[in-house]
């Protein structure tokens, strides 16, 4: 690892706070558009579930980086909730894929809208295309540099 100078860990450490307050502000407005009490757990779920409706259960656990029992624990949540439903795979008929219902599709669409809209804002407070790559190649590496 590279050393870090204490002037730029300061800085860094300044604005990476003021931008964990200010997309915290952002995402409270976005989650209003949610039913009462869905967790980001569960929306990360459902969006997982949209994107991937051939995962398995293992591979969404896999994924979200989140042990079988919890996932279950939160599937159990949004069957209770209509949102969604276990359903045998059509691949393998000793495992279990996700199938949103006509709710979890509608919740899981106005999730991804939102997400959609945050990002623009964060990416629009860049005036320039080349600055908005360079965030995303910088945000990138520093992502691999962490593995």
């Amino acid at each position: 690892m590279n050393k870090v100078k204490e002037e730029q860990y300061q800085r860094f450490d300044d604005v990476m706070h003021r931008i964990y307050k200010r997309l915290r502000q952002l995402h409270g407005e976005v989650n209003t558009m949610f039913p009462e009490g869905i967790t980001s757990s569960e929306l990360s779920v459902l969006k997982v579930a949209s994107k991937y409706p051939d995962a398995a259960l293992k591979e969404i656990s896999n994924y979200l980086d989140i042990p079988g029992s919890t996932l279950t624990s939160i599937i159990d949540r949004l069957e209770k909730r209509n949102l969604l439903r276990r359903a045998i795979s059509p691949q393998n008929r000793r495992s279990y894929v996700l199938e949103l219902t006509q709710e979890g599709i509608k919740i899981s669409d106005l999730h991804e809208a939102a997400e959609k809209e945050l990002w623009k804002k964060v990416l629009g407070a860049l005036s320039e295309n080349n600055e908005r790559d360079t965030l995303i190649e910088l945000l990138d590496k520093i992502c691999r540099g962490m593995e």
